[in-house]
């Protein structure tokens, strides 16, 4: 059993990938001018935070601004917005502080339904669970409050380690301390951060939730897509009869065929209860 022996890594991003894409920082920032009476229109907010956010530079490497250090490098840029805005100087840090708490509340964040059991399943399957992602230093509190915890091993935020994706440095760093796993996945919806970056570090690659442009190993429109994709060394929509050995307890075989397997698109995950395990169950097969 190879397969079983195999240190196996899945890195995922956060946003648009393992929660419904939205705007967080842009909706924070509105809420935040908005109680103090500064009225600023969303486009305008939005363009703004193009030139202040991290992620839109990932040229640029900060490793000497990481953690708390980089929410007061952003909080600077800030201060020049505020200032063509007519923001007082007293007001700023309130202002600020008011925008932080929104970016921190994980209500303001939605799991996609199949996130959880996904992960769940992955485990079962003998990978571990990293999130990637380029986001605030927090993320792995908000993770946790959302319920992720549980299925994720580890976290690398580029705003902790001063590299944005898809710069390599990045990359590397995440399978150096996840102890250079013998296969690695990264799965996202950016087609050049999360895509270009993982092919560039020598990862397999995923893009969920969007329409690429074939650069990516494969490609999918669910998370409950992914389970059956990585099963197949080839990446592709069907499963490999070799992974029946390794993982009996993904599979049912029908009627007098022996060797029929179904792929985990055509396989129906339920968590019945919190400390139950997952049941699988056949939807359908031809």
């Amino acid at each position: 059993m190879r397969g079983i022996s195999m240190k196996k890594a899945l890195f995922w991003d956060f946003d648009g990938t393992l929660i419904h894409p939205n705007e967080s920082f842009l909706d924070a920032m509105h809420t935040a001018l908005s109680k103090h009476n500064f009225m600023v229109s969303p486009d305008e907010i939005r363009a703004f935070l193009r030139t202040a956010c991290s992620w839109y530079t990932p040229e640029a490497a900060y490793t000497d601004k990481t953690g708390e250090q980089w929410w007061t490098a952003l909080y600077d840029r800030f201060s020049l917005f505020y200032k063509k805005l007519g923001v007082p100087q007293a007001k700023e840090m309130i202002i600020n502080n008011h925008f932080r708490q929104q970016i921190l509340d994980s209500g303001n964040y939605t799991l996609y339904d199949d996130a959880v059991p996904v992960l769940k399943l992955c485990i079962d399957m003998g990978y571990k669970n990293y999130i990637l992602s380029n986001n605030y230093p927090e993320l792995s509190s908000v993770a946790k409050e959302l319920g992720l915890s549980t299925y994720i091993s580890g976290y690398f935020v580029s705003s902790l380690i001063g590299y944005e994706k898809p710069r390599i440095e990045l990359f590397r760093h995440a399978l150096h301390v996840a102890g250079s796993p013998d296969y690695s996945c990264m799965i996202g919806d950016n087609p050049v951060a999360d895509i270009q970056g993982g092919k560039a570090a020598g990862m397999n690659t995923i893009l969920v939730h969007q329409n690429g442009d074939g650069s990516a190993g494969c490609q999918c429109h669910t998370l409950s897509e992914i389970p059956s994709l990585l099963l197949n060394p080839r990446h592709k929509n069907h499963i490999h009869k070799n992974a029946l050995i390794e993982y009996p307890f993904l599979y049912k075989k029908a009627g007098k065929k022996t060797d029929t397997v179904f792929p985990l698109h055509l396989i129906k995950c339920c968590h019945s209860s919190p400390s139950s395990s997952f049941r699988i169950s056949l939807l359908q097969y031809q």
